[in-house]
């Protein structure tokens, strides 16, 4: 049973990496126009006055920019961050993916054989065979993810957080900060992974604003997964601040230097 659950939660991991890949290049071909994380509040709201010349006034609602997610293109900043990480790494995200893809429907396939009712009436050598090849490719499987960055959708806030009524002091620790754009980056389930990435305020002291960020956000908010706060980076660019939280040191370097490239 341990052998299937595990199977399971590597299918599904699999699965969400390679829509969370197709959303990213989906995203890069139509731009900011189908965002699933961006929500508009500028819609159309057509009033006619009846017995008046036929004239129509449209009134156009905008709601706060402190509760609507604004479609700044931050996503976008961020995936090239990432985008960046793989290159430096030589790594081919999209290969790697569809590689990972593959070798778990034949997982899926082998597991189905290995584990039906009928397996132990194979030949013994195709039973083998069988057997090593799973092996093999989950092995492959282990390199693969140990290669990738969680599976963390980016997702947009807001000065309230996100869409999904999740405070922004989770995110950044201070419900005060001088921010204009925000968007954040981080696993649904398990956590141990954050990345955090905005664009501050004309006016906004970034020294102070980093500040609020490093004295008050939670590296241990997730409960099950603890960041040592020694590995809690909060830097500035070009006007951007981005908070990383993770303890894989190769991770939390690579995306720092990705994102000092920003200012090169």
């Amino acid at each position: 049973m341990k052998k299937i659950t595990a199977l399971i939660i590597c299918v599904s991991m699999a699965m969400t990496l390679l829509v969370c890949f197709a959303g990213c290049k989906n995203d890069e071909n139509n731009g900011n126009s189908d965002n699933s994380t961006t929500t508009t509040a500028n819609t159309d709201a057509a009033t006619t006055t009846a017995n008046s010349d036929n004239t129509e006034s449209t009134d156009t609602t905008t709601e706060s920019e402190d509760n609507q997610p604004s479609g700044n293109g931050l996503v976008e900043l961020l995936e090239s961050i990432y985008a960046d990480y793989y290159e430096a790494k030589g790594i081919d995200f999209a290969a790697l993916s569809e590689e990972q893809y593959e070798n778990n429907n034949r997982l899926m396939e082998l597991g189905e054989i290995i584990w039906g009712e009928d397996f132990d009436k194979l030949p013994q050598e195709e039973q083998d065979e069988l057997s090593a090849e799973q092996e093999q490719r989950q092995s492959r499987n282990n390199k693969i993810l140990s290669q990738l960055l969680p599976i963390a959708p980016i997702q947009e806030l807001t000065k309230d957080g996100n869409q999904g009524g999740q405070p922004i002091t989770y995110y950044i620790g201070a419900d005060d900060v001088d921010f204009t754009e925000a968007v954040a980056s981080e696993p649904m389930i398990n956590g141990g992974y954050s990345v955090v990435l905005l664009r501050m305020g004309e006016n906004a002291d970034i020294e102070t604003e980093m500040a609020k960020i490093k004295n008050n956000v939670d590296p241990g908010k997730w409960i099950c997964q603890v960041i040592d706060p020694q590995n809690v980076v909060v830097d500035s660019v070009a006007g951007l601040i981005i908070l990383i939280m993770t303890n894989d040191d190769g991770q939390r370097e690579g995306i720092h230097e990705a994102f000092l490239a920003l200012g090169e």
